[in-house]
């Protein structure tokens, strides 16, 4: 996959997110960076989603919808350190996904498939490591959330990467593709469901196999 044709899912995921179970989600995804998740969820169909950051579980909500039978694993030590303070944290919780609070750095996860998962990164962590340990573990498929233009922000960026001579012996490995969001976002003529010039820094990476 290193192209999407967004138009053909627009009407689906229209009739998708009128049915979300929250009002707002501030500071989580906003509809665009969701619709851009199922886009990609839908091209790819993976068997197996491993997001790292859920934060209030709204992407995961949006995940068990587009794909009910692929198994999902959801990381994020903080959110369900503050689910303990605050038992109605979550505006959803997933009765069927595999919770951790172990850190996706510390994880192998044991994939019968690897080429078949897809990682969703939106946990404020640096990209490289993260990217690196998803080569290692023969990953090759990546959502990267605030994938920020800039070191400026909360953590070194897949651009930072591959821009900025400071980071760019950092990467172990290939990337064959990228699509990034934006591009999108700035040509989109038809897009109503929020207004079109917000921004997304979302970018899906296909890494090249080992």
């Amino acid at each position: 996959m290193n192209k999407i044709e967004y138009s053909q899912y627009y009407n689906s995921f229209a009739d998708i997110i009128t049915t979300k179970p929250w009002q707002t989600n501030e500071g989580g995804l906003n509809t665009h960076g969701l619709f851009f998740l199922y886009c990609v969820l839908k091209e790819l169909k993976p068997k197996v989603v491993i997001e790292s950051g859920i934060w209030k579980g709204v992407s995961t909500w949006l995940i068990e919808k587009t794909l009910p039978n692929t198994d999902i694993i959801c990381i994020d030590p903080p959110a369900l350190g503050y689910e303990k303070v605050n038992p109605n944290w979550f505006v959803y919780k997933s009765k069927t996904a595999q919770y951790s609070s172990v850190d996706f750095l510390e994880q192998t996860f044991n994939l019968t498939d690897p080429d078949e998962a897809l990682v969703f990164f939106d946990d404020h962590q640096d990209h490289g490591p993260r990217i690196n340990h998803c080569y290692n573990l023969g990953i090759t498929n990546i959502i990267l959330d605030d994938n920020y233009k800039s070191k400026a922000g909360s953590h070194v960026t897949l651009y930072c990467y591959q821009n900025l001579e400071e980071f760019k012996d950092i990467l172990k490995c290939k990337v064959i593709y990228e699509i990034n969001y934006n591009d999108f976002l700035l040509n989109s003529e038809y897009w109503s469901l929020e207004p079109k010039n917000t921004n997304s820094n979302m970018t899906y990476i296909k890494l090249d196999d080992k």
